[in-house]
């Protein structure tokens, strides 16, 4: 299963995730038919790379 986080689109604009990137990390770990995509933000809080780095694309 694949699961989304999009970029965040309403004006004004939100910084909060739902995820962080160790969270989607572990699920990934505990359940391994689960993946997650992360659509590229320039105002979420955590960023781009930070969840790169997590393996997290």
């Amino acid at each position: 299963m694949k699961i989304g986080l999009i970029k965040e689109r309403k004006t004004p604009p939100d910084r909060r995730v739902v995820f962080t990137p160790e969270h989607l990390k572990r699920l990934e770990k505990k359940y391994k038919d689960l993946k997650f995509i992360v659509e590229p933000s320039d105002i979420r809080i955590f960023t781009d790379d930070a969840y790169i780095e997590k393996g997290i694309g």
